[in-house]
């Protein structure tokens, strides 16, 4: 901001505001204590345990009573199952429609991704993630030709491949199932390196790869933006 608007640099601030005692709290608290103190060293005001009232176009109102002013507002509150699902059988507090350990509701109907509510072995529910819905439905591929076949259903089994957050440049936090934690620049290229290999074609790979090495040497390099104001 400073370099790209700096006529309202001085004057604009950026404020989160989480309900809950710690950011990430998927994570280690180690892991959110460091996403934490990143944020904040890059300016930003981390508020936690700070629950939502209302909101306003110009202003967020928070439950303790205080009041922030503000010109944009980004709600990022998760998301949850429509309300119809709850008629269809047991949910949980976000709508998610509680499955059997081979994930169905019934003989011939499956549950999966974020709309299915599912324990881990810690009794925690998975999370609502792409890899977990991912697994998911795998196994249910290979749940309806197994049924079709006559053989026995195994129950759902979901294979903890660690978590990712990236903060900034160079600013990440990674926990893997083995207990190994990486924080700051090894976490950022370890995020870049995993989303790299998920992309489709060697070309893609290689013409992302390009790019980012070329806007990590040329950060900050370069015309302005044309309206700054």
């Amino acid at each position: 901001m400073r370099r790209e608007f700096p006529s309202i640099y001085d004057a604009a601030g950026v404020t989160l505001v989480e309900a809950g005692p710690r950011l990430l709290p998927s994570f280690s608290e180690k892991s959110s204590a460091h996403a934490k103190g990143e944020l904040e060293h890059l300016g930003v005001t981390v508020m936690l345990s700070a629950a939502v009232d209302r909101m306003y176009p110009g202003d967020v109102h928070l439950k303790s009573g205080e009041v922030l002013f503000a010109g944009t507002i980004v709600w990022a509150a998760g998301v949850a199952a429509p309300d119809a699902w709850t008629y269809l059988g047991t949910t949980d507090r976000m709508n998610r429609l509680e499955v059997s350990p081979s994930l169905q509701l019934s003989d011939s109907i499956w549950v999966v991704g974020d709309i299915a509510h599912r324990e881990a072995a810690d009794g925690r529910p998975l999370p609502m993630v792409a890899s977990v819905a991912m697994q998911m439905g795998r196994y249910v591929a290979r749940a309806i030709v197994d049924r079709d076949r006559g053989r026995a259903l195994e129950p759902f089994s979901y294979k903890d491949k660690g978590q990712m957050a990236t903060i900034g440049r160079r600013r990440a936090v990674v926990e893997l199932p083995s207990g190994v934690k990486l924080h700051g620049t090894p976490a950022w290229f370890s995020w870049l390196g995993l989303h790299i290999f998920y992309l489709a074609g060697g070309r893609q790979r290689v013409s992302v790869i390009a790019d980012w090495f070329w806007n990590y040497i040329a950060w900050g390099i370069g015309p302005r933006r044309t309206v700054i104001d």
